[in-house]
């Protein structure tokens, strides 16, 4: 894999491109800067695999999916009286 490292006038990175006509246009936007091949070693890819079990062990004692908690309801405040619990600005509660 090959990433082009952008460098300024003081020898700084300034950053990392994936395309060196990212790097050249990095570099014509300030005089001094400069780009450098650098070569990277690709990662070690791992399969995994997955079970689904519909429910992880640290939730033991949880209600199960779709069961309603108690107490889970949504109110509403007295007319006049604020921005209604969990409302979002410009969307209509109903």
């Amino acid at each position: 894999m090959v990433i082009w490292m952008v460098l300024g006038a003081n020898g700084k990175t300034i950053c990392h491109c994936g395309a060196i006509e990212d790097a050249i246009a990095l570099c014509q936007m300030v005089p001094g800067r400069s780009y450098r091949k650098m070569l990277r070693l690709a990662p070690e890819i791992i399969d995994v695999t997955a079970i689904v079990t519909g429910e992880l062990p640290g939730n033991l004692g949880l209600p199960g999916r779709g069961v309603p908690i108690e107490g889970d309801t949504q109110e509403r405040l007295p007319e006049g009286v604020g921005v209604p619990l969990g409302a979002v600005v410009g969307v209509p509660l109903g």
